[in-house]
């Protein structure tokens, strides 16, 4: 028996290719087109809005970091034990470029530990393609791998105690350098800064009531900017083989034999007279392969002791050394051993730590556990604290 079919799904069959026609065509130009020429918004490792020219361009990423962490303190006699929930990071950071892609911005501040504080804000204009760039504003010092390397991107719940105790960290000056954050075959950097540092300090004057002795504030600020300009100049050089990703701790991208060497140096100058000048300076390492990680650093310092820069003496010197390795993509077993010794204050600190990693999305999303003691030598004393970390981090 032969089934008549009605005209009029006859004729919506005749329409409907002529009706999806326009729209799959338009799906097959925008598929052949990359999402950045096709996108003036969306998603590439932070959310980002660009003019239809892409000269114009803005991007937007947020690091959140939730910690516990447990302490228990040798008091000599007893101890006392700590342990608390913490923010330690909640970072919001707008970067792009404007006018052209050569000139490329980025500001960071931070929500975390209960205030707002400045990370970074620079401009920075790429005068000659993958050979030289120049850098203006608050940024990360070129000095010591692990502190360039986000917190975002390390292997341990935090830095190493080198880190603190070679004063490592942001300022704010002008640079020239060849992008070396992005770990070129050969990378540099040479730059001059404040020296004070990132953190604030308060500059005032204080008045003094004759009648009781009180003193009061009566003007002043908090300001990382010195009164007096004390220059500190920062030098960097590196050498970077493979594609490695020399500035992000743990092998998460896998592959063969990747290796990156790097020095830097630091020089506080007594520039004002103030008989305060130090002298720092560190070598440092990163290698990876098939999901075996293994970094460390090793660092010395002098400070000033008389009335002329030359007058240095030792001050610490200290090392730290880590490896890790990546188990089926996500799980990552670790271990870090570091060490300080502080001449000015006759102690020598040890940190031997181990840490599991469970990586989620990569760096992204991942938690954290470490844990270890830490020795600390003085003369006719020892101490041994114990610290265990946990900490789930999330970045987007």
């Amino acid at each position: 028996m032969t089934q008549r079919r009605n005209p009029r799904y006859a004729r919506l069959g005749a329409f409907t290719p002529s009706l999806f026609l326009p729209l799959s065509m338009s799906l097959a130009a925008l598929s052949m087109a990359s999402p950045a020429e096709a996108q003036t918004a969306g998603y590439d490792s932070g959310f980002f809005i660009q003019s239809e020219d892409k000269l114009y361009k803005l991007k937007i990423e947020a690091r959140m970091q939730a910690r516990y962490t447990f302490a228990s303190i040798d008091e000599g006699l007893s101890r006392s034990e700590e342990s608390a929930f913490s923010i330690p990071r909640a970072r919001l950071k707008l970067s792009g470029h404007a006018f052209t892609k050569d000139l490329t911005y980025a500001f960071q501040s931070d929500f975390g530990r209960g205030f707002v504080s400045l990370k970074d804000v620079y401009i920075d204009y790429r005068l000659v393609k993958d050979a030289l760039h120049l850098r203006v504003g608050q940024w990360k010092r070129p000095f010591s791998r692990q502190q360039i390397t986000s917190s975002g991107n390390l292997e341990f719940v935090d830095r190493a105690l080198t880190d603190r105790a070679f004063r490592a960290g942001r300022d704010i000056g002008i640079a020239i350098q060849n992008n070396y954050e992005k770990s070129p075959p050969f990378e540099w950097a040479l730059g001059l800064f404040n020296g004070t540092g990132e953190t604030p300090t308060f500059t005032g004057a204080v008045a003094v009531d004759p009648a009781t002795g009180e003193g009061s504030v009566s003007r002043g600020s908090f300001t990382n900017v010195p009164t007096v300009f004390h220059p500190t100049w920062v030098a960097r050089v590196g050498f970077n083989r493979g594609p490695v990703k020399g500035y992000s701790e743990a092998d998460l991208e896998g592959g063969p034999l990747r290796l990156s060497v790097g020095a830097s140096g630091l020089v506080d100058l007594d520039a004002d007279d103030d008989d305060v000048s130090a002298i720092r300076s560190e070598i440092d390492f990163m290698l990876k392969t098939r999901g075996f990680s293994l970094s460390g650093a090793g660092y010395a310092a002098t400070t000033q002791d008389g009335s002329s820069f030359g007058d240095q003496t030792f001050a610490a010197v200290g090392a730290h050394a880590q490896a890790g390795y990546v188990i089926g993509e996500h799980a990552q077993p670790a271990l870090r051993y570091a060490v300080v010794r502080d001449a000015t204050a006759s102690t020598t600190t040890h940190e031997p730590l181990a840490a599991f990693n469970v990586y989620f999305y990569n760096h992204k999303l991942k938690w954290q556990t470490d844990g270890g003691p830490i020795i600390t030598q003085r003369p006719g004393s020892n101490t041994v604290d114990a610290r265990v970390r946990t900490q789930l981090q999330l970045a987007f």
